[in-house]
């Protein structure tokens, strides 16, 4: 491969300043479909759940550990933020135009992650101290711990010795501390190697490190596998290493090609989606799994970055996957205190009709289920999602003022 041989600025793999990548929506749409499911029927429904590993007893079940949907959003992080970032700083020479462009990106992550993040955080303390006869929410006292965890990016730390029988409605936000530690450090990696090379050495180093060290040895409960940082991060490296491939002469010719295959996509898609459900039946923090899932990712998010229409789908069924897909992380985060909420009403409801919890009421949790999740991501969404998003982008070019006005403050002075 040769590092040395990037594409010209502008050119089609990068995209510089493109609009937005409506297929990399899709697959954010099926990787929250994917937790949802998983939370469904591990979470909600009280009658239904049974862990049944390493032998599944059917396709629901199977399917009910199919924790794959978060490995998939770390491979699509990975590769928007590293498109993010280097198609501005590798353009940049001075040290306070790089500053400035790094400024600019934080206070973008800061208004598109922590605004929902303490809405739903909010949400979850106000059902625990008021909300909580059937005590699903669980008790002030451990959501405040788990706050506290949150507000920190420990809380992937925190969970795995913390996790409670009557269940963690923040448990969601494990992976936002595993992406926000590594989003902490990664632009100071990009600061210091600046060349194509280098970077992909090093991060070929950290996944072989992840995968054949970290992840095998260094810990031997297989929870903390699953949510420690330095055992599941490979998504979020195989992703950045995507970015860097589409920087190469290379790619470009891939990506021609690949859009002569626009009408498979879509069933490459579902069949791979169909085994990203299947494989993490293994287990968690199994050691082959989850390296089996990231690289099916990789391909997914390869697909996507192809930007040549090969993830397409019929309608209606599109139309579903691009609203979900924009609306991906509020639902992310706030589906398992819907769930809880269900509950909550439900509890209350059979116990004042004194009626029996039992799977003949499916058809009136669901459709409390349905309306109180999509109710509630689709009012976060409009309401704090998408303004603060904007408000962010408003702040962030303010912050980018020194990157635009450096050169002109550089030119020598007209004489008078």
């Amino acid at each position: 491969m040769n590092m040395k041989t990037e594409l010209p600025a502008g050119a089609p793999a990068a995209h510089a300043g493109a609009s937005r990548n409506l297929e990399l929506d899709r697959l954010r749409a099926i990787a929250v479909l994917l937790t949802f499911y998983v939370h469904l029927y591990q979470v909600f429904y009280p009658w239904t759940f049974t862990m049944h590993y390493p032998k599944p007893e059917s396709v629901l079940d199977l399917f009910g550990n199919a924790w794959a949907g978060v490995d998939l959003f770390f491979v699509i992080s990975g590769y928007i933020i590293s498109r993010t970032l280097l198609e501005q700083l590798d353009g940049l020479r001075s040290g306070v135009q790089r500053a400035a462009c790094i400024k600019a990106f934080y206070v973008r992550r800061v208004f598109r992650i922590l605004p929902v993040a303490w809405v739903v955080v909010a949400l979850v303390m106000a059902c625990s101290l008021f909300l909580n006869q059937g005590q699903y929410f669980a008790s002030p006292v451990y959501n405040a711990q788990a706050a506290l965890g949150i507000f920190t990016y420990t809380f992937n730390f925190w969970l795995p010795d913390n996790k409670i029988a009557e269940g963690v409605p923040l448990a969601p936000y494990w992976s936002l501390s595993v992406e926000e530690q590594f989003y902490l450090f990664y632009p100071l990696f990009l600061l210091v190697l600046k060349s194509t090379r280098a970077r992909v050495m090093a991060l070929v180093g950290g996944l072989l490190l992840v995968s054949l060290v970290l992840r095998p040895f260094s810990l031997s409960d297989p929870m903390k596998v699953f949510f420690f940082t330095q055992t599941r991060c490979d998504g979020l490296l195989y992703g950045c290493l995507l970015y860097l491939a589409t920087t190469q002469s290379w790619f470009e010719a891939i990506r021609v090609r690949a859009g002569h295959y626009r009408y498979a996509g879509a069933w490459v898609v579902v069949l791979l989606a169909l085994v990203l459900g299947s494989v993490t039946a293994i287990g968690f923090g199994n050691t082959l799994a989850i390296p089996v899932v990231c690289a099916l990712s990789l391909v997914l998010v390869f697909m996507a970055a192809c930007e040549g229409n090969l993830i397409v789908f019929p309608q209606p069924l599109q139309w579903a996957l691009d609203y979900l897909g924009k609306r991906s992380y509020t639902l992310y985060l706030v589906h398992i205190p819907m769930f809880y909420l269900t509950l909550e009403l439900m509890f209350r409801y059979t116990r004042s009709e004194g009626i029996a919890i039992t799977d003949a009421l499916w058809p009136q949790y669901t459709v409390l289920m349905l309306v109180l999740v999509f109710g509630a991501t689709e009012l976060i969404h409009r309401t704090v999602e998408k303004p603060m998003i904007a408000f962010g982008k408003r702040i962030a070019e303010r912050a980018r003022v020194p990157v635009e006005a450096a050169p002109q403050a550089l030119a020598p002075t007209p004489a008078p």
